[in-house]
This record gives structure tokens, C-alpha cells and sequence, in this order.
């Protein structure tokens, strides 16, 4: 997506509408609906609505405390590393090494 022609509310449909992978661990799963949920709340609030349609590289017309939200947890969303159910820190089996 090219944040110089694509709007927030393309933003955030891009991080909230794809499927989650299906082998991905439960807690992955969980902590990716809620940050996909609170993303759509809050681009949708009514504080947002004069930045939703402007292009993601434009200054947002209205920063608030809803924008600042908006903008951190889609940055968090981006940034959490899809976890395997096979991850071996997923699943607990890593263990320290003793030295």
C-alpha cells in the first residue's frame, strides 16, 4: 500500500479484514482480534472522522487522543510477530540454558 495514495480507513481494512493463519498459537490469535478490533473502534469513532479519508502521509486534521490511539495500535499490530502453534516459545518447551 503507498501511504502517499492510500487513506487510513484503507489502512486499517488492509490490518483488519485478512484472515488470521490458521496454525497460528491461541495467544497470537487472541491478542491479533483484540488489537483488530480496537483499531476498527477507533477508526471509526467520531473524533477520527476528519482524518479517516485523508491519505496515511498526510498531517491528520484533528490530532486528539483518538488519532494517537488509532496510530499506535495499528503500528503494534503491524509489528507483533505471527507466533506458530508449533513455535517452540509458544509452546513452552524453551527452556534456559544452564551454564
Amino acid at each position: 500500500m503507498d501511504p502517499n495514495t492510500c487513506t487510513r480507513e484503507d489502512f486499517t481494512k488492509a490490518l483488519t479484514s485478512p484472515d488470521l493463519p490458521s496454525d497460528a498459537a491461541e495467544k497470537w490469535t487472541e491478542l491479533a482480534e483484540k488489537l483488530r478490533g480496537l483499531l476498527n473502534k477507533l477508526a471509526y469513532h467520531p473524533a477520527m472522522a476528519s482524518n479517516l479519508q485523508q491519505t496515511y502521509m498526510t498531517p491528520a486534521a484533528s490530532k486528539n487522543k483518538i488519532y494517537f490511539t488509532w496510530d499506535f495500535v495499528g503500528r503494534t499490530l503491524v509489528s507483533c510477530p505471527y507466533e506458530s502453534a508449533q513455535s517452540p516459545v509458544v509452546q513452552g518447551i524453551e527452556k534456559p540454558r544452564q551454564g
